[in-house]
């Protein structure tokens, strides 16, 4: 996949080249996108304070919340900071 495949808010399996495709290597890491650029994936994993720059090809789409008119920031799981 490319960078541009992927969306804020979408839920993604990262899957280490040396896994070899496997999903369920105990080094895979569930995290959320919180943005992209030209060549990265930038994705927030568990217990990171900070998102990680990641190449999308070692990344897989679990799931992209829907955004309705009703819930538009579904796909945002992260609360916003107060001012």
């Amino acid at each position: 996949m490319n960078a541009d495949q992927f969306m804020r808010g979408d839920l993604v399996l990262y899957i280490p080249k040396y896994a070899n495709g496997n999903g369920q290597h105990p080094d895979c890491e569930r995290g959320i996108v919180t943005s992209t650029d030209d060549k990265y994936v930038l994705v927030r994993y568990r217990g990171m304070a900070a998102s990680q720059a990641t190449d999308p090809c070692d990344l897989k789409l679990i799931e992209r919340p829907e955004r309705t008119a009703l819930n538009p920031r579904a796909a945002w799981p992260f609360p916003e900071r107060k001012k």
